[in-house]
């Protein structure tokens, strides 16, 4: 990716080193950095994350009282201590992160170290699929690395031929229009999706969300188009981030700097 423009990149060092690392060698490196870190205290590994990323997009956007809104949280990238789901927790203070996962083990992990760790009240789980539209939809998963679980749907759109890495059942899908109404939240400040492709899909079944003015848009790097996707939902990039891409509502975000409702 082109990261020579007026672009904030705050990519941090493991994408960084994906860029300039052969990715046999970064595979590697990946995965004794896992296993490092899954046996790492949370108090450490979180808390020096989530101090690293304060300063970045798109955590920095982040106020004491918002609503973030989470779609995906692999249980593999929890243990590592690269979770979205848990640094957002860890910034919304007084608010609440909206997590979004159709697969059970992911959902269960999640909830556990949301309690164990003292954190679970900022937590609202919906374990279903976010999609552009409600039914029930076949999910692929793969137990040794859940980062990678992809909608069938989008796997064969993709083309790919590793369909037997994965075992897949069907998940109940729905809008996050639907999702975040039935929470019967405010407003979020930033809506992340990790999605592994079902970006474009998902942000059609948003429209009525962003209308309401959410003020950022994280999505993760597994497509092409984005930019351009985004500018005609009157978004503007504003950041490289360590996923992908950090948009910003064009002309509207100050609006939305006022004290979030969650705290009036």
């Amino acid at each position: 990716m082109n990261t020579d423009c007026s672009s904030r990149n705050d990519r941090g060092l493991g994408k960084t080193l994906k860029s300039l690392l052969p990715e046999s060698v970064f595979s590697a490196l990946r995965v004794v950095f896992n296993k490092v870190m899954k046996y790492t205290p949370y108090r450490i590994k979180y808390g020096i994350g989530t101090r690293l990323r304060r300063s970045k997009y798109p955590y920095k956007v982040i106020r004491n009282g918002d609503i973030v809104v989470q779609v995906g949280a692999p249980k593999d990238i929890l243990l590592a201590g690269r979770s979205r789901a848990v640094n957002f927790m860890r910034l919304v203070g007084d608010g609440k992160t909206v997590v979004v996962e159709p697969d059970q083990i992911n959902c269960d992990a999640l909830k556990a170290f949301a309690e164990k760790n003292g954190i679970r009240d900022k937590l609202v789980l919906c374990q279903k699929g976010a999609w552009s539209s409600q039914g029930k939809l076949r999910f692929l998963s793969n137990p040794d690395h859940p980062a990678t679980n992809i909608l069938q749907v989008v796997h064969d759109d993709r083309g790919e031929t590793t369909e037997d890495e994965y075992s897949g059942t069907e998940v109940p899908v729905d809008t996050l229009d639907s999702i975040l109404s039935a929470a019967n939240l405010p407003p979020p400040r930033l809506i992340s999706i990790t999605a592994n492709g079902a970006e474009p899909e998902i942000l059609k079944g948003l429209s009525d969300t962003l209308a309401a003015n959410v003020p950022y848009v994280s999505l993760a790097v597994t497509g092409k188009g984005y930019e351009e996707m985004m500018s005609e939902l009157d978004y503007d990039l504003v950041a490289y981030d360590d996923r992908g891409f950090t948009f910003e509502r064009r002309g509207k975000v100050a609006d939305a700097d006022a004290e979030p409702a969650s705290r009036r």
